[in-house]
Formats: C-alpha cells, structure tokens, sequence
C-alpha cells in the first residue's frame, strides 16, 4: 500500500482531516498502527456517531486493506450551482432596466436582458454610439428592484466627465458671437 492509501485509510478510521493522517504517518515511519496510536495519545482522534461509517477495519488488516471507491461528494454539483447561477442572473436581467434619457426626459428604456443580448451581438456599434452619446449629453442610469446605485454612480461620472470634456472644447455663446462680430466686420 503507498503512502496515499494508508493517509488516507487512517483519515478515514481516525475521522482526520488528510493533512494529520500524512503527519501522524511520517512521525510514525509510515506504520498505520502506530500513527493512529499517535492521533490518540495527541488527542486528534474525532469520535463519530454517524451511522453511515462502516465498522472499522481490524488494525491486522489494515495491511491488505483497500479502502472502498469514493463516493459521490455531498452537497451542489457544478451543474446545479451553476444552473441556480443562470437562473438568478436571467431573473435580475429581466426585474431591471437601463434608461436612457437626454436634458432629464427619458427617451428610452430596456431590459439588461435585452441589452446583454443586443451587446453580444453588436458590441462595437453600442460601444461607439455609448461614447458619442455620451459626448451629445445623453445620460444612462439604472433602475429596477435592485440597489443600483453603485452602477449609476458610476454611469453619473462618466456622464459628468464627457460633458466636462467636451465643454472645454466648444466654443460659449459669447465667444460664438464675439467670433461672429468679428467675420461680419471682414465682410464689410
């Protein structure tokens, strides 16, 4: 029996995490009996009374024994957490919206849903219709049943900085007339 196998025996009937069986079995030179008399003297030994273990394996077995094929692991499979995963985020997509508005009217409003599906199929003409929005002084925010207020921050900067951007390279409507002033003198 290799030294897995025996860790792993002794995990099993000394009720140990994996890490103390291999421990106890290296102070004990690899001897099965004497390490599981280790945990015991240690006090690492956990009692059980689950009535699922199997009786233990005589200590003169112990040798020849090989320990019976791993069960299936108990709690969610992948499957079924990523599935209650799917299910929630389908749930949310669909309980909250983004809403496009320009000068504090709402224009428009859809499902993240609808948005996730539309972002997958034409992410770069959204990608570029966002920023040049943005630029024209659209504003997107979030609303629904969830706290979205962490999104919307984040969407109110964004919204701030592209206005700030762009002001400082539009002309006011003074320089607009004063430039205005200035061509019609030329032209007379």
């Amino acid at each position: 029996m290799n030294e897995f196998d025996k860790a792993d025996v002794l995990r099993e009937r000394a009720n140990v995490s994996f890490e103390e069986a291999r421990d106890a079995l290296k102070a004990c030179g690899g001897d099965l009996l004497d390490a599981y008399v280790y945990l015991e003297k240690l006090g690492h030994i956990k009692n059980s009374e689950r009535k699922d273990t199997p009786d233990p394996v005589p200590v003169s077995e112990m040798s020849s024994y090989s320990p019976a094929p791993a069960s299936k692991p108990e709690g969610p499979s992948f499957w079924s957490w990523l599935g209650h995963t799917l299910g929630t985020l389908l749930k949310k997509s669909t309980e909250n919206y983004l809403v496009i508005s320009h000068e504090g009217v709402v224009k428009f409003r859809m499902s993240i849903l609808l948005l996730a599906i539309l972002f997958m199929i034409f992410h770069g003409f959204i990608l570029v219709a966002f920023v040049v929005s943005l630029f024209c002084g659209v504003k997107y925010s979030f609303a629904g049943k969830d706290d979205l207020s962490g999104a919307n921050r984040v969407m109110e900067t964004a919204g701030n900085r592209a206005s700030e951007w762009w002001g400082s390279y539009r002309y006011s409507d003074a320089e607009i007339n004063d430039l205005c002033r200035k061509y019609d003198a030329k032209e007379k």
